[in-house]
């Protein structure tokens, strides 16, 4: 991949909740998916990365076409 990214935005300790799973972050780095929501025409909320995911486990619907979490106690 090659390519720039301006206007990214950084905060500091941010709590995501997502699925019933709330994850403490030290750091978070945002940006705008706004362009590539357009170009797609969906929109993209945001990346979620590994160390959310890896305590979820993932069901896909096609039924419903859905996808859910659903947090995994360890």
């Amino acid at each position: 991949m090659q390519g720039g990214v301006k206007d990214v935005s950084r905060a500091d300790r941010v709590t995501l909740n997502f699925a019933g799973f709330s994850q403490a972050n030290p750091d978070l780095i945002a940006t705008s998916f706004e362009k590539q929501s357009d170009r797609i025409g969906t929109a993209i909320s945001g990346i979620i990365g590994m160390p959310v995911l890896w305590h979820m486990a993932m069901t896909v619907d096609y039924r419903n076409a859905a996808v859910r979490f659903q947090y995994k106690k360890h």
